[in-house]
């Protein structure tokens, strides 16, 4: 009996010593998973930060860009009114309007002078009209000639006589 005692006992601890050293094994696994777990948080908050650093400056950009529109837009606005009242005195109402009998004169001598050219070119166009009508008429006169001539006499003729259309068109 002692002797089972002793090997319970023996157990016992064994047991104990299995069980001590698992439960070391699994704290040390928790603790490796507990550093991973750290890394990873750490690594997020430093990607964190920099995208917050990132999207603060585009912010300060926006606000640069947004504050520039506006004063820019208040400059024309200012421009627009000074024109405004540049443009409103009787001064400037005369100037504006004696530019505008300037335009509108030389949009006439403009439109005068186009016209002048589209007659003169419609003249021109019923000179060559003319002269290509009579060119015509008289091709067709030596073509009716060149064929109411003899055979043997009409290609002597045709080589360069008087009667060729190579003299006709001179």
């Amino acid at each position: 009996m002692l002797l089972l005692s002793a090997l319970v006992h023996w157990r016992q601890r064994v047991w104990r010593r299995r069980a001590a050293s698992e439960h070391q094994r699994r704290l040390a696994q928790l603790q490796v998973a507990e550093a991973a777990r750290t890394e990873r948080e750490l690594a997020e908050a430093a990607l964190l930060r920099r995208e917050l650093g990132a999207a603060d400056e585009r912010l300060s950009a926006d606000h640069g860009l947004m504050l520039q529109r506006v004063l820019d837009e208040r400059e024309r606005r200012v421009a627009a009114e000074r024109a405004h009242k540049a443009v409103s005195t009787p001064l400037a109402v005369q100037q504006e309007t004696n530019e505008l009998k300037e335009a509108l004169r030389l949009e006439v001598l403009a439109r005068q002078e186009a016209e002048a050219k589209a007659a003169r070119l419609q003249r021109s166009t019923a000179a060559l009209e003319s002269q290509y009508r009579i060119a015509s008429e008289t091709a067709q006169r030596l073509q009716r000639q060149h064929r109411g001539s003899p055979a043997a006499g009409g290609g002597a003729a045709g080589a360069g006589g008087p009667g060729s259309s190579s003299s006709a068109s001179k």
